[in-house]
């Protein structure tokens, strides 16, 4: 058996095959793991076949996905090349096909002016590489020096052993694991539904992340570290953080048994990632030593070494630590037996006594429980508890949103649920119909030209129409608005004078109802055909920016 990778194995069947061999042995093959093909063939001639699509692909690269290119490079390794036509021909005179060379994902920094190399960097594209490039020491020097690198992507012959092992690592599908088998330096690709186990998941069904990213696994830090983690507050079962630095600001908390669809890391993305967490460890050892050397100062401490000071921090904090355990600072505070009182704390010691060396002593049996009562704010708290409530569906909103998105792009049908929500949110914030107050007479006819009525006999408003007379005009109406008009008013096109103080004006061009931009084009530049006349005209223009949306401009001064 030969299993064919995934994406070669898609791009196999929308082709039509002419070989019968060939064609023959995909109708019989069966899927394995994911999208891959599992066939028999009869013949070498089946993996010449598949072989010569495989290296059409890699020499039209620019032609095809990035995972046809990865399966065609993975199924030449495993295959090797096609054979001539001659020597398929013939098996009896059949000889060692020559090995061609091929461009590989590894690059070559040179310095412009020796061509000495100065670094290899990985990266599948030129965009991939560059940022990977810059980020060496070497390599700013020489932009430093030369404003700029040379660049060469290398073949696969000049690759060293090390290297052409990380490239087919690179090149691996990628895998669905459990969520708590999961290194540090995996890339994060996607999840699934919650219905889905890792028997099941593929990574067809996966929902993919908009972006990926790289997975640092730490222990779950319970419901109230952040918005995400409260999600899985009260999940029966294990969960796994994969990561507290994400694209989206929050962590990734996610049951432990739950499938993931990942890449493994290759060498060195786990040399760096291992150089990360080293990094992380220094700092935190030095942040230490800050603060313990600041403390050592403040209390005036006779320390001569670091070791010392922190050796005195250390005891600090046992000791503040100690005075605590027993107190109401370091445990909670009973319960409430009645209505009229908050809380009720036992007086198993006197108050006085709560910082001293007596803080665990046992009271007398015989003394009156301490009550404690206080009248919170009853605004201040209902304050807050609206504020929670709103945040809580504001971000329950942004889940459901980006949830609906994800499934819609992948052409998956959005669950009932988050759907009901999505309308019942929109539905609650749909503005009110306009209206009509009948009984009410209106001179302007409702509607005026160049502006709005309620603005049309303004002096400016008719000095400016004066000086744009021959432009098309826009035709408003007092509830007009310009930034979210209604369907009605989306046939609205031309200039409009918005008057302000002192001679000032505002004029406007609407497209569709719309205002616009002055760098949105192709409507942008009626912004300054219209500051063109005023200011022949002879008013004074303001100067305009690229995202201006309006002209500003001053009245002339009449004799």
């Amino acid at each position: 058996m030969t299993v064919i990778p995934g994406a070669l194995a898609d791009h196999l069947t929308a082709q039509t095959i002419t070989d019968t061999e060939t064609a023959a042995a995909l109708d019989g093959a069966r899927r394995g793991r994911g999208r891959t093909l599992v066939i028999e063939p009869t013949s070498t001639r089946v993996l010449h076949v598949i072989s010569a699509y495989a290296e059409a692909i890699l020499e039209n690269r620019k032609l095809h996905s990035a995972a046809e290119v990865r399966a065609a490079r993975l199924w030449i390794q495993r295959a090797g090349h096609s054979a001539p036509a001659a020597e398929q021909a013939s098996a009896a005179e059949q000889a060692p096909a020559a090995v061609r060379d091929e461009p590989s994902d590894w690059w070559t920094i040179t310095d412009p002016a020796t061509g000495e190399e100065i670094a290899r960097v990985y990266g599948e594209t030129w965009q991939d590489m560059t940022p990977r490039a810059e980020a060496l020491p070497e390599v700013r020097a020489v932009i430093r020096a030369h404003k700029g690198f040379s660049r060469r992507r290398l073949y696969v012959s000049e690759l060293t052993p090390a290297q052409l092992a990380e490239q087919a690592e690179a090149a691996a599908e990628p895998v669905v694991v459990r969520a708590d088998q999961v290194a540090a330096g995996d890339t994060v690709l996607g999840c699934y539904p919650e219905q889905i186990t890792v028997e099941d998941a593929t990574p067809d069904t996966v929902i993919p992340h908009a972006e990926p990213y790289r997975a640092a696994p730490t222990p779950y830090q319970g419901g109230s570290h952040c918005q995400a983690c409260a999600v899985f507050a009260d999940h029966p079962g294990p969960v796994v953080t994969l990561a507290i630095d994400t694209p989206w600001d929050m962590c990734d908390p996610i049951p432990a048994a739950d499938p993931v669809l990942i890449r493994r890391a290759t060498a060195a993305e786990r040399e760096q990632a291992a150089k990360e967490r080293a990094d992380t460890k220094q700092f935190d050892r030095s942040a230490r030593a800050v603060d313990a050397v600041e403390y050592a100062e403040q209390v005036e401490a006779n320390v001569e070494t670091v070791e010392d000071a922190e050796a005195v921090y250390a005891a600090a904090l046992v000791t503040e630590a100690e005075a605590t355990d027993g107190t109401w600072r370091g445990d909670w505070i009973g319960e409430q037996p009645a209505d009229d009182v908050l809380f009720v704390v036992d007086g198993t010691v006197e108050q006085g006594a709560l910082f001293n060396d007596r803080a665990t002593e046992q009271a007398p049996a015989d003394r009156e429980p301490v009550v404690v009562r206080m009248r919170p704010d009853r605004t201040a708290l209902a304050l807050l508890r609206a504020k929670a409530a709103d945040d809580r569906e504001a971000y329950r909103a942004r889940m459901d949103e980006r949830q609906a998105a994800e499934h819609r792009a992948y052409g998956a049908p959005v669950p009932a649920a988050v759907q009901a929500r999505i309308d019942a949110r929109r539905t609650a914030t749909q503005a009110p119909e306009r209206r009509v107050i009948e009984g009410v007479v209106v001179s302007h006819g409702g509607t005026a030209e160049g502006s709005k009525p309620k603005d049309a006999t303004n002096p400016d408003v008719l000095a400016a129409r004066e000086a744009l007379a021959g432009l098309a005009v826009a035709t408003l109406t007092d509830h007009h608005d310009v930034t979210e008009p209604t369907e009605e008013e989306r046939n609205t096109r031309g200039y409009f004078v918005d008057p302000r103080t002192h001679g000032r004006v505002a004029v406007y061009w609407l497209e569709g109802g719309r205002i616009v931009r002055r760098d949105q084009m192709p409507h942008g530049p009626a912004l300054d055909c219209l500051a063109d006349r005023l200011k022949l005209r002879g008013w004074a223009v303001e100067k305009m920016l690229r995202s201006s949306q309006c002209v500003f401009a001053h009245r002339p001064a009449t004799n």
